[in-house]
């Protein structure tokens, strides 16, 4: 199923076909839904069995537009759950918003944040949360 939506978002959203076909997909049921590192795009077959080709097609331009934003490289010292949050409500709008694909239940999403950068949205929601002092002495010491 996910190499079929693969090809599907090749030949419908050409864009994120290209982005997508430059990463291997990984079968990996140590995580709960899809994830990319920039590299791969891994996903837990258990869960694509629930949905629909074009829920799966909607997930990987989903985790093709973290790999465009360059979410992986700019976590900085956030937490990876938080930051994972905010950069999902970052990426949604503009898959929902265009109305071009089947948008998956339980899906973030939230107008409010069209248009934030995922930093924003997760200082937002989680407080800018600096390093804890004693955490900062450590790294310079």
């Amino acid at each position: 199923k996910v190499a079929l939506a693969r090809k599907r978002l090749i030949l419908d959203h050409s864009f994120f076909g290209a982005v997508a076909m430059s990463m291997e997909l990984v079968e990996d049921e140590a995580i709960p839904t899809f994830a990319t590192d920039g590299k791969t795009i891994r996903y837990n077959a258990g869960y694509v069995a629930d949905l629909t080709v074009g829920e799966v097609i909607t997930i990987l331009a989903h985790e093709c537009m973290h790999v465009v934003l360059g979410h992986q490289f700019r976590r900085g010292e956030r937490d990876h759950a938080e930051f994972n949050i905010a950069c999902d409500y970052a990426v949604n709008p503009h898959l929902k918003e265009s109305g071009r694909f089947d948008w998956p239940e339980g899906g973030l999403y939230s107008p409010r944040f069209s248009g934030w950068s995922a930093e924003d949205i997760h200082d937002d929601l989680f407080g800018n949360k600096p390093e804890p002092e004693s955490d900062r002495w450590k790294k310079i010491g």
